[in-house]
This record gives structure tokens, C-alpha cells and sequence, in this order.
């Protein structure tokens, strides 16, 4: 049914109000919110593994099924404001249109739906960043806590607009009190005129009422500025390890590549040495039946054998190498990476003020420890030479 009363609502802290003067346009309004969570799939194993997708789904059918039961009992529209205004505070769904909607949407584009669902679930208190598993939800986890996403110009226009918040507050809570004062002086001369008995106690109201609003300006100036105080910790800490970050995500991407040409110069190498020895061992028999009738064949087996033996074990030699190579720019890439997302991780728990001394000392250790190559020193070339060969053959 119609009602003809406007239903103003303001949800998740943002200015815009929604007007609904229907249930018809109520009821289009949340079909269209849940459109643009359809990306939350219960199908999905990224986008469910904690039953996010489920919850917000579920949420989504008990709130329409609300509104239907209220419609079909012909109650007011606007009696349907105290239940959309409890979900949604209680943050069992989000506003698409809200910060923390306009934040999830940009980690769908920068990183992808399992750090963004991981996102909305820690908005829903569904998981906490303990029960991140992955990568993408440590991600996920870093930019829903700090949006900034550690650019250094947005975090100095972050710190600008906190501070251009504090002043307007400030001019307005002394245009504020001024006005208090300007109304309490006529006052009290209206009142000094009608008796001095009463000009009196119209002043200690007015003196009263100054001190309470110089009192609340007083709290309101302490609270911005350890607001800014914050941001400026953060900004100061963020341009700290900005350079860090920067150089291992740079050597992370440069051990990738290197892991790459590794990966292919072991491959090629194996297959071009595998059938270099087929074919020697190919011209080796061949060269022993040849030479079968001759009165030289068993000095020429065996020196045929040792030479076998000798390009056999140069090969898996150098073959072995390659492989320590490969695997060491394996073991730095992972570490570089590691390295990149501690600091992150730290540097959105610095946002919330969660990070203490001591964990700055446990990141500063992490990310300034020496690298590993993660190379054994071993042995050096193999003993190739025949007299090696034979005793090698007599202590078997």
C-alpha cells in the first residue's frame, strides 16, 4: 500500500538520505542493493569459505521477508525504519553506496573477490585477521583497514582534510559560542530592567550555560586534535617504511623473472643432456661390438666405460647446479614477498593503533634481516678421473 508519509533514512554514517514513500520503491530499493552483492556467491569457495556469502545472503531474505509480513498487514512504510536502521548498524549488511561499500567495490578491482569478501566479513565480524589464510585476505584485510592503500599522496590529503575538519569545527564552535554570548548579554539587560533580583539569576544561568559550552568546546578541540595526532603518526610511520616496501615488492618481482629463465634453462638443459647421453651411450656400444674381435677390446671397454662415466657425472654435476639456482631465486622471491606483506600488515595495524613497541621491533627485524639465498655449500666438481672411477668400483 501507499503511505504519505517520506521515509528518511541515513545509513553507515554517510550524508545521503534515502526517501521512500512507498513500499513499491522500499521494496525496489533493497532488490537492487542485493544486486550488487550478487558477486558474493554461496557457490563461490572464494567468496564463502567462511560462510560470508551465506550470512549477507540470509540477511538479505529475513529483511524482505520483514517488509513483505508489514505490507501484507497493511502497517505504514515508515514504521519499517527502526529494522533497516538495526541491520544495517549492526552491520549484518552493507550499504553498496556507504564507505565501507565504495571501499570493498575498489578491493574487487585492485585485488579480487576473495580479498574483498574477506573484507566484508570482517565488517560483518564474521572473521577477524587471525583467520585470514591467504594472500589475497591478508590483502583484503590491509586495505579494508587503511583504503588509503599506502599511497603517500592520498595519506597527505587524508591528514589535510582532517585538519581543514578540525578548523571548521572550531570556527563553528566559536561562532557558536558567540552567538551563546550575544544572546545571553540581551537577556540579562532584559532582565536587569524587570528587577535585579531576577537579572541575577539570569545571569548564573547564562554564566552556567557559557562554561557548559565552553566546556564541550574545550572536549571537541582535544578530540580533533588527537585525531590528527593519529593520522600524523600513521602518515609519519607509512613514509618511514614506504621505501622498504617498495624495494621488496621490486625484488620480488625481479626473482619471479630470474625463477622463470631458471625454470627454462634447467628444463632445456635436461633435455638436450638426456639425449646427448642416449646418443653417446648409442656410439659407445657401437663401438664396443666393433671392436669385440679385436685382441684390444677389454682396454677399450674400459676406457670407454670411464669415459662414459665421466660425461655422466660432469652432466648431472652441472644439472645439479642448475637446480640450486632455481631454487634459490624461488626461496628469495617468496622471502621478498613475505617481507612486503609483514610491513603492510603492520602499517594498517599502526591506522587502528593495534601496533605496540614491540611489534615495530618484531617487523624492523623481520624486514632488515640478511637474505638467504637458500644455496647448501656442498661439495665441488665430482672426481671424474679414471683412477677415482676404479676405486670407487673396488671399495664396492
Amino acid at each position: 500500500m501507499s503511505d504519505a508519509k517520506v521515509l528518511k533514512i541515513s545509513l553507515d554514517g554517510a550524508n545521503e538520505e534515502l526517501h521512500f514513500p512507498s513500499y513499491s520503491s522500499l521494496k525496489r530499493w533493497i532488490v537492487t542493493e542485493r544486486e550488487r552483492w550478487d558477486w558474493l556467491n554461496p557457490t563461490s569457495s572464494s567468496a564463502n569459505q567462511f560462510n560470508i556469502a551465506i550470512n549477507l545472503q540470509t540477511n538479505f531474505d529475513h529483511l524482505q521477508q520483514i517488509i513483505h509480513n508489514n505490507e501484507a498487514s497493511q502497517v505504514p512504510v515508515s514504521n519499517n525504519l527502526d529494522t533497516i536502521q538495526e541491520i544495517y548498524s549492526s552491520r549484518r549488511l552493507i550499504w553498496s553506496q556507504s564507505v565501507v561499500g565504495d571501499t570493498i567495490a575498489m578491493i574487487i578491482d585492485q585485488v579480487g573477490i576473495e580479498a574483498a569478501a574477506f573484507a566484508a566479513g570482517l565488517h560483518m565480524r564474521i572473521v577477524n585477521l587471525g583467520s585470514a589464510t591467504s594472500a589475497e585476505q591478508i590483502k583484503g584485510a590491509v586495505l579494508y583497514s587503511f583504503p588509503a592503500g599506502f599511497d603517500a599522496e592520498l595519506a597527505a590529503k587524508r591528514f589535510a582534510l582532517e585538519r581543514a575538519n578540525f578548523r571548521d569545527a572550531a570556527r563553528a564552535a566559536a561562532r557558536a559560542h558567540e552567538a551563546a554570548l550575544a544572546h545571553a548579554e540581551q537577556r540579562a539587560m532584559v532582565i536587569v530592567e524587570r528587577g535585579k533580583g531576577i537579572a541575577a539569576k539570569a545571569f548564573t544561568a547564562a554564566r552556567a550555560s557559557w562554561r557548559s559550552d565552553q566546556q564541550r568546546f574545550g572536549e571537541a578541540t582535544e578530540t580533533s586534535i588527537d585525531a590528527i595526532n593519529a593520522v600524523r603518526m600513521t602518515y609519519q610511520e607509512f613514509m618511514k617504511l614506504k621505501a622498504p616496501v617498495e624495494y621488496w615488492q621490486a625484488k620480488s618481482v625481479e626473482h619471479k623473472f630470474a625463477e622463470k629463465k631458471a625454470w627454462r634453462t634447467l628444463t632445456s638443459y635436461f633435455g638436450i643432456a638426456i639425449i646427448a647421453l642416449a646418443v653417446t651411450f648409442y656410439a659407445a656400444v657401437a663401438l664396443l661390438l666393433s671392436s669385440t674381435t679385436k685382441a684390444t677390446s677389454p682396454i677399450v671397454a674400459v676406457i670407454v666405460s670411464a669415459g662414459l662415466a665421466a660425461i655422466s657425472a660432469l652432466i648431472f654435476w652441472v644439472g645439479r647446479i642448475l637446480t640450486k639456482l632455481y631454487l634459490s631465486e624461488h626461496h628469495l622471491r617468496y622471502d621478498a614477498s613475505e617481507r612486503a606483506v609483514m610491513t603492510e600488515t603492520y602499517l594498517s595495524l599502526t591506522e587502528t593503533g593495534a601496533a605496540t613497541e614491540s611489534d615495530r621491533q618484531i617487523i624492523l627485524g623481520a624486514l632488515f634481516r640478511s637474505s638467504s639465498d637458500g644455496i647448501v655449500k656442498d661439495d665441488g666438481m665430482p672426481e671424474i678421473g679414471l683412477a677415482a672411477f676404479l676405486s670407487k668400483v673396488g671399495v664396492k
